[in-house]
């Protein structure tokens, strides 16, 4: 058996260690989530009871069950909240080699980035997320520019993480946004013939 990639193998030992330490967290997530539905928010037994039912051989027709989604309505103020925020990057000179003029040069490419990327979804579908369930995230990556004539030429990209729960954070983070992470893992479903491929 070919001896396995030492970066795979930190990989999986990391996903393994990461999974552990927030495995309260994901049940907690799930469970959130679970609730949101309104059919789900009766307790199964009580759903049993309320089902149609044969008395002495007397049929008794289901009994109605409204479900109401309490939490839409918060939900949505903060989210509305949110969108009109207009959350960004918003670039500043602090040291005494920084000017004004190079900060804005940073600010517009950033601007760019982020009108070219529509930052604006990836950002929306992480902070629903994290209404949500507690946790949400997107991902700043770096792809081929198609636009360009240069097959070699890259640009950053902000991209939402359709699954949130591929996610795998670092433990050892302690910052509650978890900036001072040392690593991440995002898992990814791929079929047989993209993995060759890639």
């Amino acid at each position: 058996m070919a001896e396995r990639d030492p970066i795979v193998t930190a990989a999986l030992d990391f996903q393994k260690l990461s999974s552990e330490a927030f495995w309260a967290q994901r049940q907690r997530e799930d469970s959130d989530l679970e609730f949101q539905v309104p059919e789900k928010q009766w307790p199964e037994q009580v759903q049993v009871m309320r089902a149609g039912q044969t008395v002495q051989g007397v049929p008794l027709p289901p009994r109605v069950m409204i479900s109401i989604p309490s939490l839409n309505q918060p939900i949505q103020q903060t989210y509305n909240q949110w969108s009109r925020a207009h959350f960004g990057v918003h670039v500043s000179p602090i040291s005494q080699d920084a000017d004004t003029e190079t900060a804005d040069i940073f600010q517009g490419l950033y601007r760019h980035i982020e009108v070219d990327s529509r930052a604006y979804m990836a950002r929306g579908w992480a902070y629903d997320r994290a209404i949500k369930a507690g946790f949400g995230a997107y991902r700043v990556d770096v792809v081929y520019d198609e636009s360009t004539d240069d097959p070699d030429d890259l640009k950053i990209k902000i991209c939402r993480i359709l699954r949130q729960s591929s996610v795998y954070w670092d433990p050892f983070a302690v910052e509650p946004d978890f900036c001072d992470q040392t690593r991440c893992l995002i898992a990814s479903w791929v079929s047989r013939e993209q993995l060759k491929r890639e």
